[in-house]
């Protein structure tokens, strides 16, 4: 499992570049990526095309605040919603995020974290198309990559 790690630690570290890159693009101004506004000028989120609202089976860790960890070379990690909120609800015991609300950088669907921008989910959407999920909910840290 320690290759595991290493591979999850690799694709975990560019997701915080990705979130810097939002962070910076956020500021910019540019509101041509179909995110919608509230009547506040904040950003509420883009719904989700089909195609996105999916299955994907990939490499998945759960490090609980208390208890065992989970690891995993064959999970799963579906999301569904609609709109503007979904929820990933993962294979192997690991509790779902719910109340995401993805936004559109660069093509790809990202979530950041309001507590911790390293932090985040994003669904790909040129190359390998995958879905990479780094987040800690109430202490409980959950990482996912796959296709």
């Amino acid at each position: 499992m320690k290759t595991l790690k290493t591979n999850l630690s690799t694709i975990l570290k560019s997701l915080l570049i990705l979130s810097l890159i939002f962070n910076m693009s956020s500021c910019s101004g540019d509101d041509d990526n179909n995110n919608e506004d509230d009547t506040n000028g904040a950003i509420t989120g883009v719904a989700l095309p089909a195609n996105k609202v999916t299955t994907y089976t990939g490499i998945l860790s759960y490090t609980p605040s208390t208890g065992d960890e989970i690891e995993s070379v064959s999970s799963t990690a579906t999301i569904s919603g609609s709109s503007s909120n979904y929820t990933i609800t993962f294979s192997d015991g690991v509790p779902s995020i719910s109340g995401i609300t993805f936004i559109l950088v660069g093509g790809d669907y990202v979530y950041v974290n309001p507590d911790d921008t390293s932090e985040g989910i994003i669904i790909e959407t040129s190359g390998d198309e995958r879905l990479v999920v780094d987040l800690t909910v109430d202490n409980n840290l959950t990482e996912f990559v796959g296709e």
